[in-house]
C-alpha cells in the first residue's frame, strides 16, 4: 500500500538463521533488496538474538556477514550467470575476505 518492500521473507530467514548462529559461521544475503538491508535487518536480528542467548558473537571476528545482489537479469539475452560479474560486499573487511575466499 505504501510502496515499501516486503521484508518479511528476509526477516523470517534471518530469524531462522539466528537461532543457529555460531562462531565461524558465514552468512551471505543474495537478494533483490534495498541498500542497507544486510546491516539494518540481518545484522540487527543476529546481534539481538545472540545477546538474548547470552552469546557475545562479534561481527567480523566470530561470524561473518555479506551481501551479494542477484545476477540474473531476465530482460538481457547477452548476459548469463557465467559472464555476469559477481559483486560481494562485507559488513567488515574481515567479512568481505571470508565471503570471497576461494575454497
Amino acid at each position: 500500500k505504501t510502496g515499501d518492500p516486503d521484508m518479511s521473507f528476509i526477516r523470517n530467514a534471518g530469524e531462522q538463521i539466528a537461532a543457529y548462529l555460531h562462531s565461524g559461521m558465514v552468512v551471505v544475503l543474495e537478494s533483490t533488496t534495498y541498500p542497507g538491508t544486510t546491516r539494518e535487518v540481518l545484522l540487527e536480528i543476529f546481534e539481538e538474538t545472540s545477546a538474548a542467548k547470552g552469546q557475545k558473537l562479534e561481527i567480523g571476528k566470530d561470524f561473518f556477514l555479506a551481501f551479494s545482489p542477484e545476477r540474473i537479469d531476465p530482460g538481457r539475452k547477452d548476459f548469463k550467470t557465467r559472464n555476469t560479474p559477481k559483486v560481494i560486499g562485507g559488513i567488515t573487511p574481515a567479512c568481505l575476505e571470508v565471503a570471497t575466499a576461494k575454497h
